[in-house]
């Protein structure tokens, strides 16, 4: 059934359900109250469709701001390698007038510039910019990821729609106060480096071994289902998981300090699993009018999921997964 994109549904969102159908757990890890599951999801595995931001910035790509009277809600990325460049949503960018986080997963062509959308993270502007813009070595954590995603996946301009920016300014404050002290908020990279050594200690102690095949990963804080990542390759996976991982540890963090955690050890293991196995057959089985498809600004389709279980948004590129995040709603 076409949409009225002229996307083709069951082709981009099945490439998504055929993975979350035959998902399985191949290793766990814990550490206090966070507990994280790598996955193998199972699928036709596809080529990984260039590099990731971070391998790119160090081969000479850049990430600028773009005037806001030009572009709202967006960051010019130049790509001048001679492979795609992959800008994953959730990536944390830091420098320039504001930290952003971006908005959408997006594919940079080859000797390319595209605006890339993104959310501020920052409510106060620098008064000295600092110089071109960052990737950050954590990703976005999952409290901030699924607020955005939420707003753009309900309205009807998926990819394109923007988060209240004072709800997000809202929800980094909180993070400052229960892990920087810091009442008048800041930077959200700045929670981060306040608690630097808890996040390394949390990421260390559940990192995925190298010999553990997967290529999704979820995480779950108290034994509740945070965040569910797959990609289109092990590679993607691979290359991802630390940034994703410190951002999960950092809800850990807001929730101990919140204390949310609720029970450890294995009890919130298994807590977690039966979570994940829900949260696994309610995205495989979600109607297809919780979907929203549209083109992608670098190519393919940008998607996104609004049901009664989760919120969620992926690109599928050349009729192959890229990557899909998904996050539980309800039970805060």
């Amino acid at each position: 059934m076409a949409t009225t994109t002229g996307l083709v549904e069951g082709s981009s969102t099945g490439a998504i359900r055929e993975r979350l159908r035959r998902a399985r757990v191949t290793w766990t890890g814990q550490f206090e109250g966070l507990t994280v599951f790598a996955l193998e999801m199972g699928g036709e595995g596809c080529p990984v469709p260039g590099v990731l931001l971070d391998d790119g910035l160090a081969r000479g790509a850049t990430v600028s701001e773009v005037s806001e009277r030009e572009a709202p809600g967006a960051v010019a990325v130049r790509n001048p390698l001679a492979e795609p460049l992959v800008v994953l949503d959730g990536d944390l960018l830091t420098g320039g007038s504001h930290d952003r986080v971006a908005d959408a997963t997006v594919v940079v062509g080859p000797g390319a510039t595209l605006e890339v959308p993104v959310s501020c993270v920052e409510r106060e502007r620098r008064e000295a910019p600092q110089a071109g813009l960052a990737l950050a070595p954590w990703a976005a954590p999952p409290y901030i990821r699924r607020r955005k995603t939420c707003c753009a996946a309900r309205s009807g301009h998926a990819g394109e729609a923007r988060p209240d920016p004072v709800l997000l300014w809202e929800d980094v404050i909180a993070y400052h106060l229960c892990l920087s002290g810091r009442a008048k908020g800041g930077p959200l990279a700045a929670a981060f480096r306040a608690r630097a050594f808890e996040v390394e200690r949390y990421s260390g102690a559940v990192a995925i071994p190298a010999d553990v095949p997967a290529d999704g990963i979820a995480a779950a804080v108290g034994g509740r289902v945070v965040a569910l990542e797959a990609f289109g390759s092990r590679e993607l996976l691979r290359a991802y998981a630390p940034r994703g991982v410190r951002g999960y540890a950092l809800d850990a963090l807001l929730a101990a300090c919140l204390r949310q955690l609720g029970a450890g050890g294995r009890s919130a293991e298994r807590a977690a699993r039966q979570d994940l196995v829900k949260l696994l057959d309610d995205l495989a089985c979600a109607p297809e009018g919780a979907f929203r498809l549209r083109p992608s600004r670098g190519g393919g389709v940008d998607l996104r999921l609004a049901s009664e279980r989760a919120t969620g948004s992926g690109l599928v590129f050349e009729g192959h997964l890229v990557a899909f995040a998904a996050f539980p709603l309800g039970g805060e």
